[in-house]
């Protein structure tokens, strides 16, 4: 399901927005995966210090 949303082009998908708007969410987007990654490894080492 989720593959399927990836491989349609996100202006389909999508309203259209300002580049500049658009590239800021992206960014938000990245750092919010970056962050859960972040917090994912950190549980993970707090679990195996246990």
């Amino acid at each position: 399901m989720l593959s399927a949303w990836f491989t349609e082009s996100p202006k389909r998908t999508m309203p259209e927005k300002p580049a500049k708007e658009t590239r800021s969410k992206d960014i938000d987007f990245h750092e919010a995966r970056r962050a859960s990654k972040r917090q994912c490894q950190l549980a993970k080492r707090h679990l195996f210090s246990q």
